[in-house]
């Protein structure tokens, strides 16, 4: 028995090194090759994606109770993720002003990079977060299974978009 199991494990470890030596063999070396493909994943997955939900409107629910689990970890730590959204893009929109002083635009700027970086600081520990992990993870698989009923080939163009994506950074890591 415990040989049959080794065997089998075996069997899966070898087809799983296949599968990714067979998809690490077929990247392109050109980066706009593998960005052209990396768009015509990304148009399918998102076409997937969207019909999915549509199929199953549940879903909708489930991401926006996940998206609100996030906004009211980041208030757990003190940050209104709407309200500060605003009034960064309120900034940005100030910096861009001609108008404005170069003293003018250093304290803004410097008041921007500080609500920016307390807004990332916040969504960092919120997506750091257990509870939120395990729910991420259950819509993720929830969802992988909604768009495989409407795309069977979903998971595999989900897989080669992340492995396009990992060769297209080492392509471009000096």
């Amino acid at each position: 028995m415990k040989l049959k199991i080794a065997l089998q494990i075996g069997v899966m470890l070898l087809s799983i090194a296949l599968v990714t030596t067979a998809q690490a063999s077929d990247i392109p070396e050109n980066p706009a090759a593998i960005e052209q493909e990396l768009r015509t994943l990304q148009t399918r997955l998102s076409a997937a994606r969207e019909e999915a939900i549509q199929v199953n409107p549940n879903l909708q629910k489930r991401q926006e109770a996940l998206q609100d689990e996030v906004m009211s970890r980041m208030r757990d730590e003190g940050v209104f993720p709407r309200r500060q959204i605003r009034e960064i893009q309120d900034m940005a929109r100030k910096l861009s002003d001609d108008g404005l002083t170069e003293e003018a635009r250093q304290t803004l700027l410097a008041e921007y990079q500080v609500a920016r970086d307390a807004l990332l600081a916040a969504r960092r520990v919120a997506l750091e977060d257990k509870r939120i992990i395990a729910s991420q993870r259950a819509f993720s698989d929830e969802l992988m299974n909604a768009m495989m009923a409407v795309d069977p080939q979903a998971e595999a163009m989900a897989e080669r978009f992340e492995v396009l994506r990992e060769a297209l950074s080492a392509l471009r890591t000096p």
